[in-house]
């Protein structure tokens, strides 16, 4: 971006060398590349008359032309299409330096002598694209006279280099702004009168906007019979020294204000306007337009166009199309002021490369809230330098009113980051002077609650105000010093040193570990017990769209994998993330899958893979200290016979058991599967690695081995807690040895044999007392389970 110190100064009173502000800018954010200085660039030209043109005697392609400048007459060889004598032109006398670099020799072409060169706007550094031919002045410039003061150039421009965090920074007065609050000085507005126009803009043209969310506001703005012709050149010389070629007054006008106030338009000649009326929509299959660049463009339904009732004529916030373009023929003006959206302006300007400085600032985002301003400005110029009338009102399409963002600041917070000691009110004060309202926080003391002005996009967080404060009070201001960490030896949290016990049990019983993506299908689940997992906005694929609610399905996905490469015996777990429910809360949890396991007890043989997996189980509550049960369940999944809840100090955190054998053919599993999965949330807040020391046993133990028959649907788990409830403080050991099914017992019956361990820590325990135990936890059977003493 090029900033014009002159114009700049009209907005801000600033007494400084450009190379101070240059440097401010800098310090600001707004870094400066580079200053132009005009007053060098232009001090060897000179206005010059063109005396005689003649045509070269060796080629046609090259005329001779004889300048005269300051009562000196210079022959230059020119090969620009458009010179005639009569014309005022900038002449480069040999031996000088042009503003774009180029050295200017006293040279031979064609065995014609050369004395210097007529210069083009892009030789002169007063356009950025090629010129077609010599830059040509108005008949009023004095022939001899230096160039720089008769055009104004007695000036500098700042280059700014500008991340695309300060588009609001791509105009004068949002620099001004930047300056105002760094030198603590007024800014000086343009002067722009209210509506007093006669008419209403509404009675001549109408505005339809088929979706809000692509253009939140469009305004529209009637100005009568104008005169379309060159712009002054005090205008000529602000776009130039911009990088903007003038076209117009009126198109030339829109950049003004533009470059000016930041709010790009665009002018519609209003008698081309098919049925008077403005449609803002996306473009139908297979239309076209033809630009302003004199090319034809295909358009898609992603490209977003301004229309008439008939056609489209322009890309809407990248280029107007040709058809109803500003010509010297035109004497009524629609003015059209927007906001559109940036992803769909980037999106069409990248494909047809089309990079404007419109579709620059769009792509940044705009001031909603000061298109009607920038519109009023620039109709005001039309009526003064095009000599309009502009119709009283505006059209404004604006529905849903933008809110202000409104943030809270904590100035400990504030000096916390930047390591200062900035007071709370000199905070306060600094975002005041960068047009942010701020009042006292009524929540939380000491905190101020800010609402971000409506040309500040880039402000969404406390971060965001806490570095303009950081920019404001002074980069060089801010301690040097690294802050100060007492360091401390790495280590676990407790977590971290839970998962790997984990780890390392399932790795003594030859598991391997695991790792699947968190991502699934949305039927990939169980559903034990959650709703529709939540999707994902923007999907890489429709097998990964879905968060997982259970890392079960991606580890059978994983044994299925390695059972269709041979593979008959295998064990694994995965410790993850899941997503359950319908909300964004995210849990960590164990499951593990194991096939084919080998019989360890001649009891387990009906079973080997469930008993070994819930062994594994018991042997994490045995090394973390906490109390692991497993209680008969109903899960349709799981084998009816052969599955339960895992119970964690009473309350239900997973499952357990095998693998449904429809599951188990669907999947092609060549040997039964044992599952498990369980939530880790409160396992995480019981479990203690830490161990326990306990004293050799000052007092000897009493064991006695009672084995119960009970009907089938008793579980192991029942009588358990009931012999643990009985046992009391003396019952030091409880372990099912052996489970009987078989001609011994009842038919729908099973014998449950246990050993007991008693013993007391402060005296000898005396067999009565043990047996009058056992006897009540006997008559407790039979009364709740109807259990009988197996003989």
């Amino acid at each position: 971006m090029r900033i014009s110190y002159n114009w700049l100064k009209e907005y801000i009173d600033l007494d400084l060398s450009p190379e101070d502000v240059a440097e401010k800018l800098t310090l600001l954010g707004l870094e400066v590349d580079y200053i132009e200085d005009w007053n060098k660039l232009y001090k060897d030209l000179l206005i010059g008359v063109v005396e005689e043109v003649k045509p070269h005697p060796e080629t046609e392609k090259l005329t001779l032309v004889d300048v005269g400048a300051g009562g000196k007459s210079f022959r230059v060889i020119c090969g620009a299409p458009n010179v005639k004598k009569g014309q005022k032109v900038v002449l480069a006398p040999a031996e000088n330096t042009l503003p774009n670099g180029q050295e200017i020799k006293k040279t031979k072409i064609r065995g014609e002598v050369s004395e210097g060169m007529i210069c083009s706007a892009d030789e002169l550094k007063l356009q950025e694209e090629r010129a077609e031919g010599i830059f040509v002045l108005d008949d009023d410039a004095v022939s001899g006279e230096k160039f720089a003061p008769y055009f104004n150039l007695n000036d500098q421009i700042f280059v700014l280099d500008l991340t695309p965090n300060y588009g609001y920074a791509l105009n004068l007065i949002g620099v001004a702004r930047e300056l105002s609050a760094a030198f603590d000085k007024e800014i000086k507005y343009p002067q722009i009168k209210e509506d007093q126009e006669s008419g209403r803009a509404e009675d001549l043209i109408s505005v339809e906007v088929k979706n809000s969310k692509l253009c939140p506001r469009y305004t529209a703005r009637i100005v009568e019979g104008v005169k379309v012709s060159q712009s002054p050149w005090w205008l000529k010389v602000r776009l130039m020294g911009a990088g903007i070629r003038p076209v117009n007054n009126i198109a030339d006008i829109t950049n003004y204000v533009m470059l000016e106030m930041g709010q790009p338009l665009h002018a519609f000649d209003y008698d081309k306007i098919q049925d008077k009326k403005i449609i803002v929509r996306t473009a139908k299959k297979g239309e076209k337009l033809v630009t302003l660049d004199d090319r034809e463009r295909d358009l898609t339904k992603e490209d977003l166009v301004i229309a008439d009732a008939q056609k489209p004529l322009g890309l809407a916030g990248v280029m107007g199309g040709l058809e109803s373009e500003i010509t010297s023929q035109t004497n009524n003006i629609l003015l059209e002021a927007a906001s559109f959206d940036p992803y769909t302006i980037r999106r069409t300007a990248k494909r047809f490369i089309l990079h404007s400085p419109s579709s620059h600032r769009f792509e940044r985002g705009i001031d909603i809230e000061n298109i009607t301003r920038a519109s009023r400005r620039a109709a005001q110029l039309m009526a003064e330098i095009a000599e309009g009338e502009v119709i009283g009102g505006i059209v404004d399409n604006y529905p849903q009113l933008k809110e202000p963002l409104r943030l809270r600041i904590r100035p400990k917070r504030v000096n916390e980051v930047l390591g200062t000691d900035i007071p709370r009110m000199e905070i306060k004060s600094i975002l005041e002077k960068l047009h942010f309202k701020v009042q006292d926080s009524k929540r939380l003391e000491g905190a101020f609650r800010v609402q971000v002005p409506s040309f500040r996009n880039d402000i969404t967080i406390e971060a965001d105000l806490i570095e303009e404060v950081a920019r404001i009070y002074g980069y060089g201001e801010i301690p040097e010093d690294l802050p100060r960490v007492d360091m401390e030896i790495g280590r676990r949290r407790s977590n971290q040193e839970l998962e790997a016990k984990i780890r390392e049990i399932f790795r003594r019983a030859g598991f391997h570990q695991t790792i699947n993506l968190p991502l699934v299908r949305e039927d990939e689940s169980f559903g034990t017990e959650w709703p529709k997992p939540l999707a994902l906005t923007n999907p890489l694929s429709a097998e990964n769209s879905y968060l997982r609610q259970e890392i079960l399905p991606g580890l059978l996905r994983s044994l299925e994998f390695n059972t269709k490469r041979q593979v008959k015996k295998a064990g694994l777990y995965e410790l993850g993330d899941v997503f359950p429910g319908d909300g964004p809360e995210q849990l960590s949890a164990l499951a593990a899958v194991l096939m084919g396991a080998a019989n360890s007890e001649e009891w387990q043989i009906s079973a080997p893979e469930f008993f070994l997996l819930k062994g594994i189980l018991e042997t994490m509550a045995s090394e973390t200290g906490v109390d692991f049960s497993v209680e008969k369940s109903n899960y349709e999944f799981l084998h009816p016979g052969r599955q339960g809840e895992i119970f964690l100090n009473g309350e239900k955190v997973g499952y357990i058991g095998e693998l449904h054998p429809n599951l188990q053919e669907k999947h092609r599993f060549p040997e039964r599967v044992a599952v498990m999965e369980m939530g880790l949330k409160n396992f995480y807040t019981q479990a203690c690695l830490d161990p326990e020391y306990k004293g050799v046993p000052r007092y000897p133990a009493i064991s006695r081995d009672l084995a119960l028959t009970v009907e089938e649907e008793i579980q192991a788990a029942q009588i358990s807690n009931l012999l643990k409830q009985k046992g009391g403080q003396f019952l030091e050991e409880l372990t099912l040895f052996d489970l009987y099914r078989g001609d011994q017992v009842p038919e729908n019956c099973k014998s449950l044999a246990y050993r007991m361990v008693f013993r007391s820590k402060e005296r000898t325990l005396t067999d009565a007392e043990i047996d009058n135990i056992v006897e009540e936890i006997i008559e407790k059977a039979k009364r709740e389970f109807g259990a009988e003493i197996r003989k």
